[in-house]
């Protein structure tokens, strides 16, 4: 988590979360982010903080992803046993048991960050590769009990524990893509986190607003439109990912399943490189404020449970941990996109294919000086906002 030592306001998109804002003001609440790891920050500082666009090097994002990754898996591992049941003594401890070797590794990641060397690192990822696989077989096998309703629930919501899943399979793919030293486009990684990033961010939403009480009705009409605004953000990604990526959608066609199925010779025939368009930069811009809002939401909510006065079956350690996650998102996708290349930059080969320009640079779309914020894509009633913008609709 990266804390940039700047006070941050609660920021609405209507006059009632505004009033929600002078209130929250006045009870002193979300107003500072929490400290966060100083090892953290020292790693992320090397790379993160350049004006250039810069891709961190294999220590320095092993390390980015474990000191963040690590903690949050221990924490699912937690949840998930306190929502089980308490006759599933089993299942509750052998979630213990993963906590606990979460927290272990994440300890000795702490440690190795004092002094990292590329063997250890190397040494790090594996092993986190390794405990990463466990908390997945063991989220899969909960989550297929519950689904098939051979366990009572308890406070497990099915779509909690695939969500959580789908974190921990983020994480091991991207140990897995520094192991091996494989790499992704930069259009297509950064749709990658869009996709990722904004469906969880719509998730947190949808459960913030099932575990509020049903007398929170200010902060479940935020939570809903925070869900429906993130889910429209994840179709516009989806959007872009067949425009501009779309051999990810040919290739999702085959047989996922089958680890011996080789992708056909014609796959890929006619379809362009991955490329980057003007409307992409702009969604991003859009998709960041958004995350941005949401962070400072649940900055807000974090406080104001901790203070107990709100109603709701929220941990404080619950509200920290999407929180951090809303902080994560923030980072990654504002880091990505200073990798896009310049729109429609295509390769020679490609652009004798093309008659005329291709299409026009932001510059030439928003003379100097006109070029709208991406707030005024989300909040209509600002100072030269696009009345009907595309793919924020709330």
């Amino acid at each position: 988590m990266v804390n940039d030592g700047k006070n941050k306001s609660f920021k609405t998109a209507d006059d009632s979360h505004k009033h929600i804002k002078q209130h929250y003001e006045k009870t002193g609440a979300g107003k500072d982010y929490p400290p966060s790891s100083s090892t953290e920050n020292a790693v992320v500082d090397r790379f993160h903080h350049g004006k250039k666009p810069s891709t961190p090097g294999f220590i320095e994002e092993s390390l980015r992803l474990n000191l963040f990754w690590l903690r949050i898996m221990s924490e699912h591992a937690l949840f998930i046993r306190l929502g089980l049941p308490c006759e599933e003594v089993a299942l509750r401890l052998e979630a213990e048991q993963l906590q606990k070797e979460f927290a272990r590794l994440l300890d000795e990641a702490q440690q190795i960050a004092e002094n990292p060397t590329k063997n250890e690192v190397f040494r790090l990822n594996r092993e986190a590769i390794n405990l990463t696989t466990a908390i997945i077989d063991f989220k899969s096998r909960v989550l297929q009990l519950i689904i098939c309703c051979d366990i009572v629930t308890g406070f497990n919501l099915p779509l909690l524990i695939d969500h959580i899943r789908r974190e921990a399979i983020f994480f091991r793919a991207s140990l897995v893509r520094l192991q091996e030293g494989l790499t992704v486009g930069s259009v297509e990684e950064l749709i990658q986190s869009q996709l990722f990033w904004l469906r969880i961010m719509a998730d947190h939403s949808k459960f913030i607003l099932h575990l509020l009480d049903p007398s929170e009705r200010r902060f479940i009409g935020i939570a809903r439109e925070f869900s429906d605004l993130f889910d429209q953000l994840r179709l516009h990604a989806r959007d872009f990912e067949s425009m501009l990526v779309p051999q990810t959608f040919e290739n999702s066609l085959l047989d996922d399943t089958d680890p011996v199925v080789l992708r056909p010779g014609v796959f890929g025939e006619g379809l362009p490189e991955p490329f980057s368009i003007g409307s992409l930069d702009r969604f991003t811009e859009e998709a960041i404020a958004a995350t941005a809002e949401l962070r400072d939401f649940k900055q807000t909510a974090r406080e104001l449970i901790e203070r107990c006065r709100v109603l709701s079956i929220i941990s404080p350690l619950l509200a920290d941990h999407v929180f951090r996650e809303a902080v994560r998102a923030v980072e990654d996708l504002t880091m990505l996109e200073r990798l896009l290349p310049p729109p429609c930059e295509f390769k020679p080969d490609d652009q004798k294919k093309l008659h005329g320009d291709p299409c026009y640079t932001r510059e030439q779309e928003f003379p100097a000086g006109e070029k709208p914020s991406p707030k005024g894509f989300l909040n209509p009633s600002a100072k030269g906002a696009n009345p009907e913008p595309s793919g924020a609709h709330r």
